[in-house]
């Protein structure tokens, strides 16, 4: 399942019980994580959740700032 923290995904986490469901998130933005991974950790209390992947790109571009081993380094843990 992909979910970002936007109210629409927050409503998806609220009404499914993951609990004893692997969650293994990930976000994309600009410069700006927010709460994301927190948020997914208090809505999904009984889910073991492991650490997210937070790829970042430039503002207003669309060029990667995270460095693309460590993306497929990531991937590979799926």
């Amino acid at each position: 399942m992909v979910v970002q923290t936007c109210s629409c995904n927050k409503n998806i986490l609220n009404q499914n019980d993951l609990s004893g469901k692997t969650i293994k998130p990930f976000a994309t933005n600009a410069g700006w994580l927010g709460k994301t991974f927190k948020e997914i950790r208090t809505l999904c209390p009984n889910s073991e959740i492991c650490e997210g992947m937070n790829i970042v790109f430039e503002s207003y571009s669309d060029k990667l700032v995270t460095k693309e081993q460590d993306i497929e380094n990531w991937i590979k843990t799926l």
